[in-house]
């Protein structure tokens, strides 16, 4: 189904389940979502408004966090771009994440992605490493092999993922769904291919297996998706009025659908 068709629906209400339009998505020939997985969305006037809307269904954060866990957050920072373009995770988005799995008891929690621009301006300039590390955070570099590792329950051997991933036990994955760059739509799937070293390996021929390992490894317990309008034009979104809406799903492959 088309981003624009499904933003129509959306739009009937502030907030709605997917459920509502059962049937209404087309078959995945991937990964297949889960038949109890949910997804909702909402859109109110201030993006954290439309979080804690559109979460309230699944009981909020408190839900998946139980314990002391490590907690994983894995927001677009990908792009040397500035916050509103639409191009990287909104950074207060990041930081109320951040700060409500700690309200919730998470021992640990940490940021990073595997950039497409050079790394430290993509970090820096997305806002996003220093609202992280102002909630305490711990923001791990992009470009340090280093970090990452292959699990030997990985069933895919041609491709290395973060330990901070290994590591974690909760994971909440923060893609954002726009057009800027050369016409694709970037979604949940392909945000969290950026916890794979060298992530071009899981393009092409090679996407389905790739795929397969990763989440077979380790899939989100929850995909939080900032989408913007489909006709919306770079910087055209008036300060006292968000157009983007939010969507939460406890299931990867049916965020991407939905959105």
């Amino acid at each position: 189904m088309r981003r624009r068709n499904f933003l129509q629906f959306a739009a009937l209400q502030a907030i709605l389940p997917v459920q509502a339009f059962h049937g209404i998505f087309s078959g995945n020939s991937g990964w297949p979502a889960s038949k109890d997985s949910r997804t909702w969305i909402a859109r109110e006037k201030e993006l954290v408004n439309s979080l804690e809307k559109a979460l309230h269904p699944f009981g909020g954060i408190r839900r998946i966090i139980s314990g002391r866990p490590r907690v994983l957050v894995k927001p677009v920072m990908a792009y040397n771009q500035p916050t509103g373009t639409g191009y990287n995770t909104d950074p207060v988005l990041v930081k109320t994440i951040i700060e409500w799995c700690y309200k919730a008891g998470a021992r640990e929690v940490s940021v990073l992605d595997q950039t497409r621009d050079e790394w430290t301006q993509s970090y820096k300039n997305s806002g996003i490493e220093r609202v992280a590390k102002d909630a305490a955070a711990r923001v791990y570099p992009a470009n340090d092999a280093r970090y990452y590792t292959l699990p030997e329950t990985m069933s895919d051997k041609s491709i290395l993922i973060h330990q901070a991933l290994v590591n974690a036990d909760i994971i909440i994955n923060l893609p954002v769904v726009s057009i800027p760059r050369d016409e694709q739509v970037k979604g949940a799937i392909d945000n969290y291919l950026g916890l794979v070293w060298e992530r071009n390996k899981c393009i092409g021929i090679h996407q389905s297996a790739c795929l397969t390992s990763l989440l077979s490894y380790k899939a989100p317990q929850l995909t939080i998706a900032e989408i913007w309008p489909e006709n919306r034009q770079i910087g055209s979104t008036p300060p006292d009025k968000d157009l983007r809406y939010i969507s939460v799903s406890d299931d990867i492959v049916l965020s991407d659908q939905a959105s």
